[in-house]
């Protein structure tokens, strides 16, 4: 069920309290292309149809933009946040929020060990409240190098695709994706690769 604020005071302070971690460790990229604050880009058309495309199916709905350092893949991000709330957008995309993760804002101040578990947990909680939410990765490699902590992270990530009630796009370069992310097949096999 998709979160909706009327009028009250009440109702807000409650949508507010349920979504305390997404406004921490996330940007809400469906607002921001409302406000029209996203930078837009032209010219990837045929990138963004194949997304949409991925994102209506009915198993493995998750994308994995691949490219070299500086070709635009997070600049899809914005054409993606931007095509939700476009007119003529398949039936499949109405009402779908996109969150994008901080992910050095989840990392930096953990105290305890397993709080960037914890944090990442309560983040796919909270998207849970909506109705087709999308969460956008950057750099999914932060996820899968071998460091301390990062195998808790993946499990969460693994685990959650496979419930498949949030839809993920990531991206990656094609050196991380060979060293990192393909190795965990896993992960890989819950992806389609644009």
């Amino acid at each position: 069920p998709s979160v909706q604020t009327v009028g009250s005071t009440s109702s807000k302070a409650k949508t507010r309290a349920g979504t305390t971690n997404l406004s921490k460790y996330c940007a809400d990229k469906t607002a921001l292309a409302q406000n029209k604050t996203l930078e837009n880009i032209s010219g990837r058309d045929a990138e963004i149809k194949m997304i949409t495309e991925i994102l209506g199916r009915r198993s493995k709905p998750n994308v994995l933009i691949l490219g070299d350092p500086g070709v635009g893949k997070t600049v899809m991000f914005n054409a993606l946040s931007y095509a939700t709330i476009d007119e003529n957008i398949p039936g499949h995309l109405k009402n779908t929020r996109v969150f994008e993760l901080d992910f050095i804002n989840l990392v930096s101040g953990a105290g305890y060990k397993g709080e960037i578990e914890d944090r990442f947990q309560k983040v796919f909680n909270e998207l849970k409240q909506f109705d087709r939410p999308i969460l956008l990765i950057d750099e999914l490699k932060n996820f899968t190098e071998k460091t301390s902590g990062n195998q808790g992270l993946v499990n969460i990530l693994k685990s959650e695709l496979v419930k498949g009630e949030i839809t993920i796009i990531a991206t990656a370069t094609n050196d991380a994706f060979r060293k990192h992310i393909e190795p965990d097949e896993g992960l890989t096999r819950q992806f389609e690769t644009v």
